[in-house]
């Protein structure tokens, strides 16, 4: 699995509690744009191609994982239900957001109604993605609401 080594610095949204994120696609270019937006607006990611590499890196970095924000649905190995139930064994107060390429009923929304925090429809846009992110993140919202982009430090 690739991701950040623990040399390299992250970047962290100052108004957010964090920045660390773990996404799920089976896909390689999903996981790929995805991976790049996040790390251009400061998150450090933890890519995971299927369930089980997703259960087994949160359970690796579960104290600084402030969300899983793409868990897909229709994966190999372990569906994205079956793997938030792992995690949310895990880490009761997990966030995630679901994400796949049909819709938000069936066994997505029973997802939802069981703790998941967000749904992103596949395709979605970047700006889409990050604002569904930081809502999850942070609901209250930035300390300056007139602020459009959070301010950016180095670790």
């Amino acid at each position: 699995m690739s991701g950040k080594s623990e040399a390299e610095p992250c970047r962290k949204i100052e108004t957010l509690r964090g920045g660390d994120e773990l996404i799920l696609d089976d896909e390689e270019t999903v996981r790929s744009m995805t991976k790049d937006i996040l790390e251009d607006h400061g998150y450090c990611v933890y890519p995971a191609e299927n369930g089980i590499e997703t259960v087994e890196a949160y359970t690796a970095h579960r104290n600084k994982i402030d969300l899983v924000p793409l868990v897909d649905m229709i994966m190999p190995k372990m569906g994205g239900s079956e793997t938030f139930q792992k995690q949310k064994k895990l880490n009761p107060t997990v966030k995630s957001i679901l994400s796949n390429g049909y819709s938000q009923h069936g066994r997505a929304q029973e997802t939802l109604n069981n703790g998941a925090r967000g749904f992103a429809q596949n395709p979605f846009e970047a700006d889409e993605l990050l604002l569904k992110i930081r809502n999850v993140i942070d609901p209250a919202g930035p300390d300056d609401e007139g602020a459009a982009v959070p301010a950016i430090r180095e670790d």
